[in-house]
């Protein structure tokens, strides 16, 4: 703040679709963090049509997994969620956590996951990953010609999943 004194800091900290529809004044940047994957493709888009107006640049950050467009009991499903879950698995049991901590971990809240994707259909669930060229589609559907990708990068990478940031930004 001492650098840029001027400018306006605020955060909302919240669900999008909690925030998508009482915004009433611009953002500069709205950042998703693993937080836009809870609802289906028909909801994303909803809420992303309700940002556009209201913010210049978007930074995605999430797991390139197909856990929304496949029903469950699908075989599509069920090897998405093995491969893009299996890691992280995996990755949480390499580290040097204590085990009891590791256990929880994939317990409480991967496994609760995993659980509702291959349980629950489509509306029901908790969690709808797409993959990295089914945002690209939703951002070009809803975000249309006024915004333009920018950075598109792979943060992580096995030979399973990718947690990749994407960002988008209104044409000047």
């Amino acid at each position: 703040r001492d650098a840029f004194p001027d400018v306006r800091i605020e955060t909302v900290n919240s669900r999008i679709q909690d925030c998508s529809g009482s915004l009433d004044h611009r953002f500069d940047l709205a950042v998703s963090s693993l937080a836009y994957h809870h609802m289906p493709l028909e909801q994303k888009k909803i809420h992303l049509a309700r940002l556009k107006p209201w913010i210049d640049h978007f930074i995605l950050f999430e797991i390139d997994a197909n856990n929304d467009a496949p029903e469950v009991y699908s075989p599509e499903l069920a090897l998405s969620v093995y491969q893009s879950y299996g890691s992280i698995v995996d990755a949480v049991f390499s580290h040097d956590a204590p085990v009891d901590v590791a256990i929880a971990c994939v317990d409480l809240f991967l496994m609760a996951e995993v659980i509702s994707l291959l349980t629950q259909p489509r509306g029901v669930r908790s969690d709808y990953h797409m993959l990295q060229s089914q945002w690209h589609a939703l951002f070009t559907e809803c975000l249309g010609p006024e915004f333009a990708p920018g950075c598109h990068s792979p943060c992580y990478a096995d030979e399973h999943t990718t947690l990749f940031t994407m960002h988008y930004g209104r044409e000047a």
